[in-house]
């Protein structure tokens, strides 16, 4: 694939965005390099096609987030939660007894015009290490970025 998104890097475009499809509904979410302080968000489902920038945030990175989920693969009690730096973007948690994580994202633009949607997925608690490892792929390509 060619280098569409710009990277100074030249870092392989698939290191650079992460696709979370849901097992049940038609949802999907994907996460795109834009520059070394943000990423893109695009939540696609039926009748649904929204994208905003997040800034990247302090804290947990998102791979962190996926990764004590894969931790926990044998369930937590309770809605686990992540937050980009500033709220345009959360992520929560939940897992059922048979394995299912219901991800519940929430993605928000305040400017030029205020929105916000809200998509579910459903993924399997053994995608969790792999979602770990593309989310921690995403952020080489952030904090490599010259």
């Amino acid at each position: 694939m060619g280098d569409s998104l710009g990277s100074p890097n030249g870092t392989d475009l698939m290191a650079r965005s992460f696709l979370i499809r849901s097992t049940v509904g038609g949802t999907e979410m994907l996460l795109a390099y834009q520059d070394r302080d943000s990423y893109l968000v695009t939540v696609r489902g039926p009748d649904l096609n929204a994208s905003g920038k997040v800034w990247n945030g302090v804290g947990q990175s998102l791979g962190d987030f996926f990764a004590d989920l894969a931790l926990s693969w044998r369930g937590w009690e309770g809605s686990r939660g992540w937050s980009s730096l500033e709220g345009e973007f959360t992520l929560a948690a939940v897992i059922d007894r048979t394995g299912h994580v219901q991800l519940t994202a929430v993605l928000q633009v305040r400017l030029p015009a205020l929105w916000k949607v809200q998509l579910e997925l459903v993924v399997e608690a053994g995608q969790l290490d792999h979602l770990a490892a593309e989310a921690k792929s995403l952020e080489g390509a952030l904090y490599g970025a010259a």
